[in-house]
């Protein structure tokens, strides 16, 4: 049987585990739906391509708190360093590799299937 002083961090414990199961099945509904939701679109390739187009105007803010959780950054940084002479980013987005290439880098070509997220690119 646990004793009196043990019970505040008995419960702070169960709360804790609450709150992260909570937040846990909420992740996964919102995984699962929207693997639901592309499993059912007839036309898949217009569907995630219409999603880039109208998502390149906010992509940069709505992926700023996992960028630097994750320290992509600083990924970015060393891995970038790399780069030597002509380069093909494929996917490159809304270009947050751009500033990361070192002047070693002579040509670079940037491929992306959204214009709109190009267009914020360069």
């Amino acid at each position: 049987m646990a004793s009196v002083g043990n019970w505040p961090r008995i419960i702070t414990t169960a709360g804790v585990t609450y709150a992260i199961a909570v937040y846990a099945s909420y992740k996964y509904n919102n995984m699962t739906k929207a693997q639901t939701t592309l499993r059912d679109v007839k036309d898949q390739k217009t569907f995630l391509y219409n999603i880039h187009q109208n998502q390149a105007e906010s992509y940069d803010i709505q992926t700023q708190k996992r960028e630097f959780s994750n320290k992509l950054g600083q990924y970015r940084k060393t891995l970038l360093s790399y780069a030597d002479g002509q380069v093909l980013e494929m996917g490159v987005g809304t270009g947050v590799n751009l500033p990361f290439y070192t002047s070693r880098v002579t040509g670079l070509v940037g491929v992306d299937w959204s214009d709109n997220m190009l267009l914020k690119a360069f």
